[in-house]
């Protein structure tokens, strides 16, 4: 029984050979192959983004792992399935042999929460889905403004959502002794 190691950097089918030669000089070479399989790719734990509504999320959706120590971010390729019906490419990044993260842009035009999920491929063929999730939040703004009459200051605060819903105003007097709320 000959034995024996070596890494492969790549997965493909390798041409091998192993020569044998006794004391007397004679040689006898058997000649073989190794079946070298991909290695395989590991999503990490879900994310949950928290894009708002309306507006454009650039960030991080996911990462995974390769069990190629060599792995660069060119030998992936990651679909981002951002959950309302659109799908974009994501952009792997990551130091050699990992682990990657995926970057990607959407904008969503409704406030949920939406399963999210990302197929990742490398070159070799293996793949990995690294699941998360989007909560997508309304944006509120608000709206301060005052006046000063006769030494008595009026504050009015109006809360509303970013969707055009109905606001909420505030409304509170001081008028020097102390704050009157006016309903």
């Amino acid at each position: 029984i000959v034995t024996g190691t070596h890494t492969y950097a790549e997965e493909a089918t390798y041409a091998t050979s192993i020569a044998v030669t006794d004391v007397g000089s004679s040689t006898a070479i058997v000649a073989g192959s190794a079946d070298i399989a991909d290695a395989p790719l590991v999503a990490q734990a879900p994310l949950t983004i928290k894009p708002t509504e309306g507006n454009a999320f650039t960030g991080t959706v996911g990462s995974f792992a390769d069990g190629n120590p060599g792995a660069t971010t060119s030998d992936f390729h990651a679909i981002i399935t951002w959950g309302d019906g659109s799908t974009s490419a994501g952009i792997v990044s990551g130091p050699v042999g990992g682990p990657f993260i995926v970057t990607g842009t959407h904008t969503y035009a409704e406030e949920a929460t939406y399963a999210t999920s990302i197929a990742v491929t490398d070159v070799g063929s293996s793949t990995a889905i690294v699941a998360g999730s989007a909560y997508v939040e309304v944006i509120t703004t608000t709206t301060l403004s005052s006046s000063i009459t006769n030494k008595a200051i009026d504050f009015i605060a109006t809360v509303s959502p970013s969707d055009g819903g109905g606001g909420v105003n505030f409304f509170t007097s001081f008028d020097g002794n102390s704050p009157t709320p006016i309903s």
